[in-house]
């Protein structure tokens, strides 16, 4: 199975997105193979960015950025993953392994809830690719362009 970040969910949403049918396809693709998992974690961040006044073309209502979610784990052979009992001990030593700050101390989470379950990450950031050194499976997921 495989989590896709935020930003994945995001492109695959906004058909006002540079390359959003690419997105939305490989998404779509997960689903129909059973092999989509979503992090709580990237539907709270999902909500969050959608319902900023800056969001282009324009923001989310949070009761359409949160239907938008419902409709895609409500698909057969979604798996919905929640932090776990040692998810804070995980992203500790991720953080200190990795020595992330900032913003990275949010990817550090999301590699914890993918370590954590056992599962793939997949995000259009490159930022990940510091935490396969520490056992994240990672795929970068970019439109060819």
């Amino acid at each position: 199975m495989i989590i896709p970040d935020v930003n994945l969910l995001l492109y695959a949403h906004n058909a006002a997105q540079q390359d959003h049918a690419f997105y939305r396809a490989w998404l779509e693709d997960l689903v129909a193979k059973r092999q989509l998992a979503l992090s709580t974690l990237a539907m709270v961040a999902f909500v969050r960015i959608a319902t900023l006044p800056a969001y282009r073309p324009a923001p989310l209502a949070s009761n359409q950025a949160i239907a938008a979610l419902d409709d895609l784990r409500r698909q057969s052979g979604v798996r919905l993953l929640h932090p776990g009992p040692q998810h804070w001990d995980r992203t500790v030593a991720l953080i200190n392994a990795a020595r992330a700050s900032g913003k990275l101390v949010g990817d550090a989470q999301h590699a914890a809830i993918a370590l954590e379950y056992d599962v793939e990450f997949a995000s259009a950031d490159t930022d990940f690719k510091r935490f396969t050194k520490l056992g994240l499976r990672f795929h970068l997921i970019q439109a060819a362009g």
